[in-house]
């Protein structure tokens, strides 16, 4: 295919300035051997592109060749000029997708959603009411922080809370806890999150738990533990819960039978508690107790409940009063 000057000035411009890719190479190496004065013609034009970039002046050639060589130059400073404005440009885009990076990431931020309530229990148990009705009771060291929109409400937890929830089917309720968390429409339940300690326990009615792995469902009596090594929710009937060792002297019980009682109370003071009479398994009550001795939680359970207890060897056995 033959080659226009202009075409041939263009390549011999991108050659010399070291612009040429192999493929302008090639048509240009094939132009010089296709004859004679086309190899005479580019090494006339090198040479005096040579001096004229070493600053060496010689005398202008009144030739073909140096008509050429003006063709070339001139070609070259506009190559050069525009390379120019399109670094100005390519610089100006950007500085331009830089700063609107940086508005979109830092000025144009939605708010942070704010909570609505905080609460804080700092040396004993507190009980409040939440702004949708929903009854809060908080152990010691907990905080509670209350989000709520047209169809959500929300609450984040830590320590350890029980929560009555008020039903209001457009507004779920859930509770953050760690790692686990709780939806529910309206029931009662306890929620722990402490360091080596997250579970859920439900006194009434059901929720769903969500973990990062698993999810369970949780009808009265039952609970669940999200254990941290491995990432596992375990579904625990109430009374299999096992005691957390970081605070085990501390219970609250609300409504829990008498049974049930015993039971917890054996396993954390490791002795064994008889229930002597079998009607007395199904009497309920509601108490808290921290770190108390057990006779003195037993002296609470037996005038609460109308019982008497006594010890036996290694034993305590429950009775009902007898009248006389």
């Amino acid at each position: 295919m033959a080659l226009s000057d202009e075409e041939i000035n263009e390549l011999i411009t991108s050659f010399l300035s070291g612009e040429a890719s192999p493929g302008e190479a090639i048509i240009l190496e094939n132009w010089k051997r296709a004859r004679p004065e086309n190899q005479e013609l580019f090494e006339k034009i090198s040479l005096i592109w040579q001096k004229i970039d070493g600053e060496i002046y010689a005398p202008l050639p009144a030739s073909a060749a140096w008509e050429k060589i003006k063709t070339v130059r001139k070609l070259q400073k506009q190559r050069r000029q525009n390379l120019r404005l399109l670094i100005r440009i390519a610089a100006m885009v950007v500085i331009v997708i830089t700063c609107t990076h940086f508005i979109m990431r830092y000025s144009v931020q939605p708010p942070k959603e704010q909570p609505q309530l905080c609460l804080y229990s700092i040396d004993a148990l507190h009980k409040d009411t939440l702004p949708d009705k929903s009854v809060v009771e908080m152990d010691a060291g907990a905080s509670l922080q209350y989000y709520e929109t047209a169809n959500r409400r929300r609450v984040v937890v830590k320590g350890r809370s029980w929560f009555q929830v008020k039903r209001i089917s457009k507004q779920p309720f859930e509770v953050e806890a760690g790692s686990l968390t709780i939806k529910v429409l309206g029931t009662t339940f306890q929620v722990v999150n402490e360091k080596n300690d997250q579970h859920v326990s439900v006194t009434c009615g059901s929720v769903l738990v969500t973990s990062p792995r698993d999810s369970v469902v949780l009808k009265a009596g039952q609970s669940a533990m999200y254990l941290t090594t491995t990432g596992e929710l375990r579904l625990y009937e109430k009374t299999e819960l096992p005691v957390p060792a970081a605070n085990p002297r501390q219970f609250h019980f609300v409504n829990s039978t008498l049974a049930d009682i015993c039971r917890q109370l054996a396993d954390v003071y490791g002795t064994k508690i008889i229930l002597a009479d079998s009607t007395l398994q199904q009497l309920t009550m509601s108490a808290d107790f921290r770190n108390e001795s057990l006779d003195n939680i037993m002296n609470v359970v037996s005038a609460t409940l109308s019982i008497q207890y006594h010890h036996s060897n290694d034993s305590i056995i429950l009775n009902a009063k007898r009248t006389h």
